[in-house]
């Protein structure tokens, strides 16, 4: 029973290491260029954004961040459910 808990163990270790220095970043650790537009086809940008909440409604984040996650400024919530907003993004350079 030891030897299967601790190849069990070295498997997980190894397999941890190896997702850690992948290099892969979730969503939420990477900057974003949003756009939003609103229903009368105002549209606004904010550049250098990192989210917060990514829903199947809405989306929130926070502009104009150096780095992500982001840990102050303003909080912008657009909500994407029956108002006519529709929000564009891609991954800043």
């Amino acid at each position: 029973m030891k030897i299967i808990a601790t190849i069990i163990l070295v498997l997980m270790l190894t397999v941890g290491v190896g997702l850690a220095g992948s290099g892969w970043e979730s969503d939420y650790d990477a900057k974003w260029t949003i756009t939003v537009t609103n229903i009368s086809g105002n549209t606004t940008v904010y550049n250098d954004s990192c989210l917060t909440n990514q829903g199947q409604f809405g989306i929130s984040f926070i502009p104009d961040q150096m780095s992500c996650p982001a840990s102050h400024g303003k909080v912008v919530r657009v909500n994407t459910f029956n108002t006519g907003q529709s929000v564009d993004m891609y991954q800043a350079d």
